[in-house]
């Protein structure tokens, strides 16, 4: 009969263990050892653990998948998935270690390159340690020089950075958000960008690529800030700025190849539409400013006729402000509007106020940076117009949205 020795509440803390009655006993009854000389082979059976030793009972749930030195994939029995609480995390099938081991064979003899077959034996023991060592023992001719020399030494010379990245993201920090030029500082936005993609796309995230091209910035706070990393001096501009431009470009595809995507990201207007219109056809790439807002913003104007229960054409839809968001967006909007025979009007903020009193207008969409630009008179004006008045708060962060959602809801009765 087994049981878990528990570890004592005094004296040295020993690791945990498993011991048959018998062992316990014999262990109570264990010569003295000098503590300074292993004497014997006898002294060396009776030496502490060093706290590698894992207590299974200490460990729950889905850290039996995790951690190699307890995983046994599928060989964990009905009764131990029960136990263990991983029923569910992992197929439904039960394989024994020779089935598991004979299918990892035939995995290992797939892959040609003695490398790729490192690689997925370096894999399998970071999975499935007992898997992994007795593949090794009872194929010691066949995998010895795959783990060890010759192998391992090419493995040791490919080691490095990363050269799998699938996206990109690009930003040289002149128009960051609504914020304006931050250089440097702006690179949170590639990196938060990335975070989406991971979260939302499952793209993996070695294989995402932050990328702030610092070519100076013309926000004067910042060069004078004493804390600011970035260059110290003007933005580069002209040909040495599209040169460097074009040199970026150039080495992504040669690094990471022809397919990997570029997306650009909170460049100044001027350079913006140039990029997209230079580049868009030569490399997997594009604008969010641009493109993706134009895609949301139709996707949104679409997804209104299920709540106002109106056809596009029966629409007229203000653009307030002439960024990036709102300017270029529309000949992708525009398609729509004319296919649904929709009216759209652009204004600047100044002329908000004589605007919102047109008689018919059920729709608002801002893009100003221009933060609270709908005021509550605005919005109830739409109200008293609209059952379901259509209202896009575009711009970003919060402080530079032209309405909260809250506000909103507050304004036009349509909290409920």
């Amino acid at each position: 009969m087994f049981r878990y020795l528990q570890r004592t509440l005094r004296g040295n803390h020993a690791p945990c263990s498993i011991f048959s009655n018998e062992v316990s006993a014999s262990l109570n009854q264990r010569p003295a050892v000098n503590s300074n000389v292993l004497t014997s082979q006898s002294d060396r059976s009776y030496h502490e653990g060093t706290g590698d030793t894992i207590c299974p009972s200490m460990v729950r749930g889905i850290d039996h998948i995790r951690d190699p030195r307890l995983n046994k994939g599928l060989a964990f029995t009905f009764e131990e998935r029960q136990l263990l609480g991983i029923h569910g995390l992992i197929p439904p099938r039960f394989k024994t270690q020779e089935e598991q081991l004979e299918l990892c064979l035939t995995s290992l003899e797939m892959y040609k390159a003695d490398l790729d077959k490192y690689i997925y034996l370096v894999g399998l023991q970071d999975r499935n340690e007992k898997l992994f060592y007795r593949l090794l023992s009872e194929n010691i001719e066949k995998t010895m020089p795959i783990v060890y020399t010759p192998t391992v030494g090419l493995a040791c010379q490919k080691f490095g950075p990363v050269a799998d990245v699938r996206a990109t993201v690009v930003t040289d920090g002149e128009r960051i958000l609504g914020l304006g030029d931050l250089g440097a500082s702006g690179m949170g936005i590639p990196v938060g960008k990335l975070a989406l993609y991971t979260a939302l796309a499952g793209i993996k995230p070695h294989q995402c690529l932050p990328v702030t091209l610092d070519v100076g910035t013309n926000n004067q706070s910042l060069l004078l800030d004493p804390l600011y990393m970035g260059l110290r001096h003007k933005r580069r501009t002209g040909a040495e700025y599209d040169e460097f431009i074009d040199e970026f470009m150039e080495a992504i595809v040669a690094r990471y190849g022809q397919n990997t995507l570029i997306q650009f990201e909170d460049f100044g207007n001027h350079n913006a539409f140039r990029f997209l219109a230079k580049y868009r056809n030569q490399y997997c790439t594009f604008n969010d400013d641009i493109q993706g807002t134009a895609s949301v913003a139709v996707s949104g104007l679409l997804t209104s006729q299920k709540v106002t229960g109106k056809r596009l054409s029966d629409h007229k839809i203000l653009f307030l402000g002439a960024g990036l968001a709102s300017t270029y967006p529309e000949p992708k909007d525009k398609r729509a509007f004319v296919e649904s025979k929709m009216y759209d009007f652009h204004y600047d903020s100044s002329a908000m106020p004589e605007v919102y009193e047109w008689p018919q207008l059920p729709g608002l969409r801002g893009a100003s940076a221009a933060g609270g630009a709908f005021k509550p008179e605005i919005l109830q004006e739409m109200a008293k117009l609209n059952k379901r008045p259509i209202i896009f708060a575009l711009s970003n962060p919060t402080s530079k949205a032209e309405c909260t959602a809250q506000q909103a809801y507050d304004n036009t009765e349509n909290s409920k």
